[in-house]
């Protein structure tokens, strides 16, 4: 338990990460990880609310991932979607998903029932259709899942990149979960949570290129009807520097460089910000990375316009 006072934060370590330094003690005792290879982390609050996330890291790579809203409601999500996905040559992903229903050991059968989760997961590529047989599963309540995408599906290595996206589908709300990428060898490293929110109109709040550094979008249309996006660059005063139209027919996905995006090419732009208007409701992701392939880090859009009910 800790104390947080108004408008106030609390930094931890969730594990000491010297227990020979009595310095930097963690939340949770040495004891608590014996035989512990992966799980999660549940923040409750008596009253008022909190934002809360997290960053792991090794002695080369760092990711952070923002916590998920665990409350079950009327409109809560059951299609999710993993924008990015790297697999072979060097790119490595792993799936995590979480049952957060409360398992509580004295439920009876028809109660683990309405707790139980079943999961249908797809990996699509850029043209919509499977690049793989989807794969089920199924996790009870307070269950966690961590698996390599390419084990999951059973792929071979083809010698060369295997990039796509991750269609989510449950048959009852209380499902999270992220896409963990660990690209160019295992250099950088980033955690895309999966999304459910769709918009008409959505905002990146940085653009990077130049000084050894490059950004990517991923513009995902999971509707029926062809979604027509104009894609807008703005600079920090708010000038319009570029401006272009895409088209995603239904299912279909892009995800290219702004440098790319763009036809007579991007040149060099640091701050600024990037803003897409769709015709359909779309999912958008944005990706910065050093060229020089150390770092990487996913940023999810901000909605203008949202077309789903908040919760």
């Amino acid at each position: 338990n800790r104390n947080i006072p108004a408008r106030a934060a609390v930094t931890s370590f969730v594990r000491d990460p010297d227990p020979d330094d009595d310095t930097a003690a963690g939340l949770f005792d040495e004891d608590s990880f014996e035989d512990f290879e992966h799980g999660y982390i549940v923040v409750s609050t008596g009253t008022g609310g909190v934002v809360a996330f997290n960053r792991y890291y090794d002695g080369e790579r760092m990711a952070s991932l923002n916590a998920f809203n665990m409350t079950i409601g009327e409109h809560s999500p059951t299609l999710l979607y993993g924008p990015q996905v790297a697999l072979f040559d060097g790119n490595h992903a792993d799936l995590n998903l979480i049952n957060t229903y409360v398992k509580d050991d004295d439920d009876e059968e028809e109660e683990q029932e309405a707790k139980r989760i079943l999961v249908r997961v797809a990996l699509k590529g850029n043209d919509g259709l499977d690049l793989a047989p989807p794969v089920d599963v199924t996790l009870e309540a307070g269950e966690a899942m961590r698996t390599d995408l390419a084990e999951l599906f059973q792929l071979q290595d083809p010698g060369s990149v295997v990039g796509g996206w991750l269609l989510v589908e449950s048959n009852k709300a209380g499902l999270v979960g992220n896409v963990e990428l660990r690209l160019f060898n295992g250099r950088a490293m980033t955690a895309i949570p999966l999304q459910s929110r769709t918009a008409t109109e959505m905002v990146f709040s940085h653009v990077a290129e130049g000084l050894g550094l490059s950004t990517g979008l991923s513009l995902i249309n999971p509707g029926n009807q062809t979604a027509d996006a104009t894609i807008e660059v703005y600079e920090e005063n708010g000038q319009l520097a570029q401006s272009t139209v895409v088209s995603l027919p239904p299912g279909s996905r892009i995800a290219s460089l702004l440098d790319e995006i763009f036809s007579e090419g991007f040149g060099e732009q640091l701050g600024g910000y990037i803003k897409v208007v769709s015709t359909e409701p779309i999912i958008g992701l944005e990706l910065f990375f050093a060229d020089n392939l150390e770092t990487m880090s996913a940023v999810p859009a901000q909605m203008v316009q949202d077309d789903a009910l908040t919760f």
